[in-house]
């Protein structure tokens, strides 16, 4: 995100600092993350909210004859597994926002080349070599 917002796309360091780079995050990067994060958070999920629906109705059979601090103790469980995969979610959703960001930045940076086909021109000679 530095090099993007310091480097001009004018100048020859572009494709090496940024494109380059950008390139490497979404095709390597961001696709690992997927297959890493992606599956185990759905495990996650699937398995933390299986155990809340079953403590729940646990709870629910059992509320008749059960005191009301082994009932606090149960709902509280029902209460974390319902919001541990939230938490859980939080790192790649913050990766997710960063990599916007840095898709906005592109573009933004990029957007000052419109009309200059020297540059462009120039790209496109380096990227096929």
């Amino acid at each position: 995100m530095i090099a993007a917002q310091t480097v001009s796309p004018k100048d020859p360091l572009w494709l090496e600092k940024v494109a380059d780079p950008a390139k490497h995050l979404t095709t390597d990067t961001m696709d690992e993350l997927y297959h890493g994060w992606g599956r185990a958070l759905a495990l996650a999920y699937a398995l933390f909210w299986t155990f809340a629906l079953s403590m729940f109705s646990w709870t629910l059979a059992w509320s008749s004859g059960t005191p009301w601090q082994m009932m606090t103790v149960l709902v509280a469980w029902v209460t974390l597994s319902m919001y541990a995969p939230l938490g859980m979610s939080m790192d790649p959703a913050s990766v997710s926002t960063s990599c916007d960001d840095l898709l906005t930045e592109l573009n933004v940076q990029r957007s000052e080349l419109l009309g200059d086909e020297v540059t462009i021109t120039s790209w496109r000679n380096t990227s096929t070599r």
